[in-house]
């Protein structure tokens, strides 16, 4: 896949979207390697919502490779996949709020120090539950954002907790305010 540069990037709302375990994360990598060879890296935060690669979904970007000092990285490593892990709708549930909670914070860190560019890995884990109102806030006050999120079929089955339709949701309002959309 052609990655584009810098100057491509810059200043638009770029949305990564695709089934689990199809590159949107290394993607995201890549890109954030080549903006910090060429911006200043105080200027770009990353909220990595990503659960860990040992789940065998996702996968935090600090799992591919080192993230450039200077980058503003918030992640947590507690964060679990829900549709995987619950086995009840009730279990999915609670798994997607014990997510929200550990990543609330690091939205509400941004709209209170928001940097130029925004990067999120795995955006939709955080609209699972609840109103994703914050985190498209948050998107709004970034000049350049770049985000990935999931849209496919292997995680649909979310044992009838809704999930899975709230993540369909936040998708399409990212679709309409994306400028660019790469679809894996």
């Amino acid at each position: 896949m052609m990655i584009l540069g810098v100057e491509a990037l810059l200043g638009w709302r770029t949305l990564i979207l695709g089934e689990s375990g199809k590159g949107k994360s290394f993607l995201l990598f890549r890109i954030l390697s080549s903006l910090a060879e060429s911006c200043d890296t105080r200027e770009i935060t990353l909220i990595d919502m990503a659960p860990s690669r040992s789940w065998g979904v996702g996968g935090k970007l600090s799992e591919i490779g080192k993230i450039p000092e200077g980058v503003r990285y918030y992640t947590s490593w507690d964060v679990t996949p829900p549709r995987l892990v619950g086995k009840t709708a009730e279990e999915v549930l609670s798994l997607a709020s014990k997510n929200r909670a550990l990543l609330e914070p690091f939205v509400l860190k941004y709209l209170t120090e928001p940097t130029p560019v925004l990067m999120i890995n795995d955006a939709t884990i955080y609209a699972h539950v609840g109103d994703p109102g914050q985190l498209l806030k948050a998107l709004g006050l970034a000049k350049t954002w770049i985000v990935t999120a999931y849209s496919g079929e292997r995680l649909t089955e979310d044992k009838g907790a809704s999930v899975t339709l709230a993540e369909r949701r936040f998708v399409n309002s990212l679709i309409e305010v994306a400028d660019r959309i790469i679809r894996f």
